[in-house]
């Protein structure tokens, strides 16, 4: 453990991770609700559609190319009803980017000789008890690819930029393929690079002889995305994907005037909120998991940015707790941009913490060798950290277990079969979560805050700001509404007057039963999706 990783050890690490994801899989069968939005693109395509939500409308409602690609050529080639053959293909080229991912970052950390074999060791526990990383990994989202190309742009910075330029110009290609922010990873860790460099010489020299290196790199991943850019652009009529201008200015009162002075004191607010969410729980309410939740982030959110404080630390953890902070800095303007920061988008700043963790702790460890009470300090901070993201992810698994049983299946997917069996071809249903209902039901969807659609975007720039006034506005034929927003939308009497209750759906009681007898953790997230209402116009 105190020799640099060797490929067995390493091999063996991604291999843990990999079972782990497995057993996710098995254990939950949890389908993330928004791949169901990208895979009707993908089924859409793949039955000669085009790439498309609804046919005829070319709306731009994804954001990976990997996410739509893979399931569509799958899709294509295994044909019938069934999601199950293209996710099953997906959800393994997502674990084996993932298990890729470990690989990487093992060869990183053998370039430093100070880096213990134990630092992958901890890299690949850390990974298989962080709830998000793994559900991300087995569920149909695109995380996995985010950890391998973000892997190995930190593979070629640590081998150094200026040799291995081509090699980080290709993970950032990937980045941008995986999200259309892929460049902004990309950039981080490029200035991580240039600020910590790897060689200490370099930080003597000028700063252009490490800045070239990243303009050529920038230079190719131009070149590799522009075709991808290019052909999204005539045949969308943009090259910004919808979900991002839908979303922006969508939740809370961002869209309010404000001082450049009031978005800073707003981005930074938010910088600090959004830091522990890095590694809590999915859609983290504090009233609804242990009391010491908060404080194990906050702690591990500590642990991240420590390496920066040590000059002596090694220069990959020092670059990661680097890469962390500027991660937090931009989940601080995404949120303070569009209202809400949404779980996976802490992808990128979860992998600079893990690895800036696992580096750095076992190197200190190592520090510590003749002083025991420090080392057991050391590592015993360790242990306790996993510990708690264990007991965290155990939860987790059992609470995305019971959502995919009694929610997913037993309400939203049946939601969408009655559109199908009720709704006329020209109907339109408006509702906030698309997935499952707008899959099953393939019905043409005015979707809140109009990730498809272009018509509640305009809506809401014309000043209706919510569901009820998005309804008032567009007049569907349907409504499909959470019992909040059926409260909501109680309270205005145009849809009072116009609309009828045709239909519940409710979870089952196995699920109010579940979370009493087992005492489940996040059961306010549960409840949240547990009952839908169906409206119709008269």
């Amino acid at each position: 453990m105190t020799a640099p990783p060797s490929s067995r050890l390493i091999g063996l690490a991604a291999a843990a991770v990999a079972c782990v994801c497995i057993a996710y899989v098995f254990f939950t069968g949890n389908v993330w609700e928004d791949y169901l939005i990208t895979f009707r693109f993908s089924r859409n395509f793949a039955r000669g559609n085009g790439l498309v939500y609804i046919p005829g409308e070319r709306v731009h409602g994804f954001t990976s190319f990997f996410n739509v690609m893979i399931p569509a050529v799958a899709d294509w080639l295994y044909g019938g009803e069934s999601i199950m053959p293209a996710l099953t293909v997906y959800r393994t080229a997502c674990i084996a980017a993932l298990t890729a991912a470990v690989a990487t970052l093992g060869l990183a950390m053998r370039r430093d000789p100070t880096i213990p074999a134990a630092a992958i060791v901890v890299l690949a526990v850390a990974m298989a008890v962080d709830l998000k990383t793994v559900a991300y990994a087995g569920n149909g989202q695109e995380t996995a690819f985010v950890w391998l190309f973000a892997a190995i742009g930190i593979l070629a910075i640590e081998r150094g930029i200026v040799e291995h330029w081509l090699l980080f110009g290709l993970s950032a290609t990937g980045l941008m393929y995986t999200r259309p922010d892929g460049f902004v990873f990309a950039g981080i860790l490029g200035l991580a690079g240039l600020v910590i460099p790897v060689n200490p010489e370099d930080s003597r020299r000028s700063v252009s002889a490490g800045f070239v290196p990243l303009v050529k790199a920038a230079g190719v991943c131009v070149a590799c995305y522009a075709p991808w850019l290019v052909w999204v652009w005539r045949y969308y009529g943009t090259p910004i994907p919808h979900t991002v201008i839908a979303k922006v200015n969508a939740y809370g009162d961002v869209h309010a005037a404000r001082s450049p002075f009031e978005w800073s004191v707003a981005w930074a607010g938010h910088t600090l909120q959004d830091a522990a969410s890095v590694y809590a729980p999915i859609y983290f309410n504090p009233a609804d998991w242990p009391a010491w939740t908060p404080t194990l982030c906050r702690l591990l959110v500590g642990l991240s940015i420590a390496p920066l404080l040590m000059p002596a630390a090694p220069g990959l953890a020092r670059r990661s707790a680097l890469a962390f902070l500027l991660g937090l800095a931009y989940l601080g303007a995404i949120h303070t941009r569009i209202g809400l920061l949404f779980p996976w988008y802490t992808t990128f700043a979860a992998l600079a913490g893990i690895v800036s963790i696992a580096t750095a702790g076992c190197w200190l460890v190592q520090r510590c060798a003749a002083r025991t009470w420090a080392r057991v300090v050391v590592a015993a901070t360790l242990l306790s950290v996993g510990v708690g993201m264990a007991v965290l992810s155990y939860h987790g698994w059992r609470q995305l277990a019971l959502q995919q049983q009694e929610i997913e299946w037993g309400v939203r997917a049946e939601v969408g079969r009655w559109f199908a069996a009720h709704a006329g071809e020209n109907d339109r249903v408006l509702l906030e979560p698309i997935g499952y209902i707008g899959f099953f039901s393939n019905a043409k969807l005015y979707d809140y805050p109009g990730l498809v659609s272009p018509a509640v975007v305009d809506a809401r720039r014309r000043g209706h700001r919510s569901i009820p006034e998005v309804a008032a506005f567009l007049r569907p034929e349907w409504l499909v509404l959470r019992r909040n927003e059926l409260a909501d939308a109680s309270r205005h009497p145009e849809l009072r007057e116009a609309y009828d209750v045709v239909q519940q759906f409710r979870a089952s009681p196995r699920l109010r039963d579940s979370v009493i007898a087992g005492g489940c953790q996040g059961s306010g997230w549960l409840a949240f999706d547990a009952e839908y209402t169906i409206l119709k116009r008269r």
